[in-house]
Formats: C-alpha cells, sequence, structure tokens
C-alpha cells in the first residue's frame, strides 16, 4: 500500500517524450530502473518510485514515447518521514513542465 501522488499536465497538449523527461529526473538525482520507472532514493534505499504514464480519460496507461503523467508511490512506512521532501520535489518537476500535482487519495489538485 502506498500513498499516491500524480503529476500530470492539465491540457491535452502538456506532453514530453518519455526520453527527455527521464533524462531530466535523472539529473535530479532519481534512479532509472527501467524505461518507464524510477526511485527516489536516500542513502541507497528506496523511499519512493514513480511511474511514467500516459493519462486519458481518467485512466492511466503505460506510454509509448510521450509522457503526460507521473505516478508517485511512497510506502506507507515512509510517509511520515519523507513525504513534505517528495512533495517539495514533485512540485518542482511540475513545474518545469508546467503540469499539476493531484493528491489521489485526497482528490484534489495540491
Amino acid at each position: 500500500m502506498s500513498y499516491d501522488i500524480s503529476i500530470r499536465s492539465i491540457t491535452v497538449d502538456g506532453f514530453v517524450s518519455k526520453v527527455e523527461l527521464r533524462n531530466h529526473l535523472v539529473g535530479l538525482g532519481l534512479v532509472a530502473d527501467s524505461d518507464n520507472h524510477l526511485l527516489f532514493q536516500e542513502s541507497g534505499v528506496t523511499r519512493a518510485d514513480m511511474d511514467l504514464a500516459w493519462f486519458e480519460n481518467g485512466n492511466y496507461v503505460e506510454p509509448l514515447e510521450l509522457v503526460n503523467c507521473i505516478q508517485v508511490h511512497i510506502p506507507y512506512a515512509c510517509v511520515e518521514t519523507v513525504l513534505e521532501k517528495i512533495v517539495k520535489q514533485c512540485k518542482q518537476i511540475a513545474e518545469k513542465w508546467d503540469w499539476t500535482l493531484y493528491d489521489e487519495q485526497e482528490g484534489k489538485y495540491l
């Protein structure tokens, strides 16, 4: 179980190439362990993970070449210690691509 946040576009043209986005995220210090999956790590310990996705009509699907959403998953065991730090980094990512943060639990934009 995890606390989930989405970083996603709210416009139809708010997408980016998967390669460009993944390279940007790796440049921020995230660890890519596959084409569509990255890890937030502290001292080599995974604190959260994220999936690159395509969001359309309320559904998340695995992207092909373009991405308009990042799904962030924070294990409940880590929420108290890393939520604030991860939300801050997610806001920076959202600002870079002119996307927004969406709290999946609360069903509202942050």
